[in-house]
């Protein structure tokens, strides 16, 4: 009898453990509001990519980085994969910033007929004690795989709440933005805007 209660008593303090785990949350990076800078040619092929990024950051858990040290949330994650995500927005904002429509790298009917800017995500996280951090690199190549224009780099942040995972996909959409702002306003040096 006791053997018996024992049991029972061991399965209801484990049902009531397992009800009290927290949610997982799942979190999209959002496209911010860009005002159009230009238009591009009409007849001008445009593509981003290929974007590559740091692979401790191609995870489903939100990263955020503490000096050498790299602290996964524990039931706050993205919803799509991180690099996807980045691409999707920055075409986004890409086209909303240059009046034209800007597609990612290797898109369903691209041709090498294409000019194409390539990124390199090198640092995208939150870190403590209280900041977002994008840098990344880029170039504008031409169809012919020629590089026009030297390479160009930016460092973006912003304070935010590390412990706060809403807050830190808010301010990371936010820095998205600005990067494709900067990409945007590089491309006139190549195509005279319209």
């Amino acid at each position: 009898m006791n053997i018996k209660l024992a049991c029972g008593a061991a399965a209801l303090i484990i049902a009531c453990g397992c009800s009290s785990t927290p949610p997982t949350r799942l979190y999209v990076l959002e496209t911010t509001p860009v005002s159009p800078l230009y238009s591009l040619p009409a007849d001008l092929r445009l593509t981003l990519g290929p974007v590559m990024m740091p692979e401790y950051l191609e995870r489903q858990q939100i990263v955020v980085r503490d000096g050498g040290r790299l602290r996964m949330s524990g039931y706050d994650r993205w919803g799509e994969p991180l690099g996807r995500g980045v691409t999707s927005i920055l075409t986004e904002q890409l086209s909303a910033a240059t009046g034209s429509e800007i597609l990612p790298f290797m898109w369903p009917g691209g041709t090498a007929e294409d000019w194409r800017i390539p990124l390199e995500i090198i640092r995208f996280e939150a870190q403590a004690p209280g900041r977002v951090l994008l840098e990344a690199r880029w170039v504008l190549m031409s169809p012919d795989g020629e590089e026009t224009g030297s390479s160009h780099r930016a460092i973006f942040e912003s304070p935010v709440d590390t412990v706060d995972h809403e807050q830190i996909v808010r301010v990371s959409s936010q820095l998205l933005s600005e990067l494709a702002v900067d990409i945007a306003r590089g491309l006139p040096e190549t195509f005279p805007a319209q």
